[in-house]
């Protein structure tokens, strides 16, 4: 069962704020959760959802917590 709308995209928020800094198509992102290169990406808190008329995640906003530089 596929969770995400065709189009989907997800949006990154800023630590310290709710502003939009990035936004990626979710394949892309879910790939680069996938790999977490350098083990990087820690946490990842899900913000806010906007589903379409399908009831298929359309928008997804985050905030990823990363590993502090070593």
């Amino acid at each position: 069962m596929n969770l995400f709308a065709k189009d989907a995209v997800v949006k990154f928020l800023a630590q310290g704020s709710d502003d939009v800094i990035d936004k990626f198509k979710v394949n892309d992102w879910l790939g680069v959760l996938a790999t977490n290169p350098n083990g990087r990406i820690i946490k990842v808190i899900v913000e806010e959802g906007v589903f379409d008329s399908n009831n298929k995640i359309k928008i997804l906003k985050v905030r990823e917590i990363y590993k502090q530089g070593e």
